[in-house]
């Protein structure tokens, strides 16, 4: 026997029923069902709103694995940083290494004579080649900068001898007094020249080193370059003007007993082979050379005297 079904509920199963079948169907998603390469053609709101399954290209995924692809070469670049900082803390001590050997200890520095050099460019030439011939004999320096004419000497003099102990000062003034340059316009005549010279060994000689005058080189045959190119003189020194020079320095060095290193006939036989120029006072390296082997030969002789 069927149980009654009341009115009112057949009437809701009808409804139900009736809704059901006919409900319009919904459209497809052309996402869903395109292949991949059609995909490909679909504007990029279709593919991430699809309900379909995502491939494996899909936006989501091409992001995360972009994202991981990033923090790859992020890890990798650290690591790179890394590495580069540490290549550069081990060349900076490496270098400091190599400063630290190439200078002597403190306590052997005390111990080994003291030299100092103070001359103008020309001293410049061969004070290279004099700290190399005595490196881990004795501590050669130069006086900073150029000494320039004797003036500049009398001014300087005291930050140039410092307070180091020196043992020998080989030294020179010479060049500027007799060309000018930029102080062309002072007094340079040869007694106002030895009257500053007189004052300067005066003060080198309360430091008790060995004093060595190295005599002015040889001036150039032609009118001086920076003379005529810079100062717009004609300024062309002879032998005469310059042995008066030479003269009124060595009468200086006697007075005082100073040792004299000839520098000037050393190199006045080969000035024209190893002169910059005919009217240039400098020379090339090789003339730098052969200067150095005089001012060691000094040096080395005033050192077997110490001994």
């Amino acid at each position: 026997m069927r149980p009654e079904v009341s009115p009112s509920v057949l009437l809701k199963q009808k409804s139900n029923s009736a809704c059901l079948c006919h409900r319009p169907p919904q459209k497809a998603d052309p996402a869903d069902h395109a292949s991949p390469k059609a995909k490909e053609h679909l504007p990029l709101s279709k593919i991430i709103h699809s309900n379909a399954p995502r491939p494996p290209w899909s936006w989501s995924i091409f992001c995360r694995n972009r994202n991981a692809a990033s923090l790859t070469n992020l890890t990798w670049l650290v690591r790179l940083l890394g590495m580069f900082g540490l290549l550069r803390v081990l060349l900076v001590l490496i270098f400091a290494a190599r400063s630290t050997s190439a200078q002597p200890s403190t306590t052997t520095a005390a111990h080994l004579p003291t030299i100092l050099l103070i001359g103008d460019s020309i001293s410049a030439g061969y004070q290279r080649q004099g700290k190399k011939a005595f490196e881990g004999r004795a501590i050669v320096v130069k006086n900073e900068g150029n000494a320039e004419w004797s003036g500049t000497g009398v001014k300087k003099i005291d930050s140039y001898l410092g307070t180091n102990k020196w043992d020998i000062i080989h030294f020179n003034w010479g060049l500027w007094d007799i060309y000018g340059w930029e102080y062309h316009q002072e007094d340079r005549s040869p007694e106002a020249y030895a009257k500053r010279l007189d004052a300067l060994v005066r003060r080198m000689k309360q430091t008790g080193a060995k004093l060595i005058w190295a005599t002015t080189t040889p001036a150039c045959k032609e009118p001086e370059k920076t003379m005529r190119n810079r100062f717009q003189q004609s300024v062309q020194i002879t032998p005469e003007q310059q042995q008066k020079y030479a003269d009124a320095a060595l009468a200086v060095m006697k007075k005082h007993g100073v040792a004299v290193n000839d520098l000037h006939s050393h190199i006045l036989p080969h000035r024209q082979e190893f002169a910059v120029g005919a009217d240039d006072v400098h020379y090339n390296a090789t003339g730098c050379d052969f200067l150095a082997h005089k001012v060691i030969a000094a040096l080395e002789e005033v050192l077997k005297q110490k001994k």
